[in-house]
């Protein structure tokens, strides 16, 4: 695993630093995904060590390798620690063409409105320096909250699925919501 090979760029905003993980972020990854109520509506199961939180990170750095892998640690630009993560994890695809996001925080920093900066900013970055035509992002039915901030960064809801994925023993209806670059012009017939 060479954490050089591929780089995704590095996004800054106000308060925050949006950029590749890197291995010595375990203990900041641990400190969010070892909590219940943060990986309550995740897809991925609680981390119970830190061997957890390294496997995610050599999985993550593993598929930098690909280059079109859009997952970034989401840093505080005042303390340098990571308290969340976002992007594109399965990359842009289509040829190009689409991307789903996804997104996750710290309990400690809920509500502050870090979210919406973090994923507006990786939005902004989708449509502007990727040109990708259209981006969605799914939320758990019960977590209104996250759709808030798909509403905030521009993502309009587009529907209810139900029992869309199975995850931790259960059906899962999700929320989709999504926005389209609003630089293309192109409509559909």
């Amino acid at each position: 695993m060479d954490e050089s090979s591929f780089t995704p760029p590095v996004i800054f905003t106000e308060r925050l630093v949006l950029r590749p993980f890197r291995m010595s972020d375990a203990e900041d990854v641990f400190a969010y995904a070892s909590d219940d109520e943060v990986s309550r509506y995740m897809t991925w199961e609680t981390h119970r060590s830190i061997e957890d939180s390294l496997g995610y990170l050599r999985f993550t750095l593993d598929a930098y390798q690909g280059g079109n892998h859009y997952d970034y640690a989401i840093e505080l630009a005042e303390t340098g620690h990571v308290i969340g993560a976002g992007g594109a994890f399965r990359g842009i695809e289509h040829d190009g063409r689409f991307a789903q996001i996804g997104y996750v925080l710290h309990r400690d920093y809920w509500g502050r409105g870090l979210m919406p900066e973090a994923m507006g900013a990786f939005l902004r970055f989708l449509f502007e320096d990727k040109d990708v035509h259209r981006v969605e992002a799914y939320h758990f039915e019960p977590n209104r909250k996250s759709g808030r901030v798909m509403q905030k960064i521009g993502m309009a809801y587009e529907g209810t699925c139900q029992d869309k994925y199975f995850i931790k023993g259960a059906y899962r209806t999700v929320c989709l919501y999504a926005a389209i670059n609003p630089n293309h012009s192109e409509v559909s017939p």
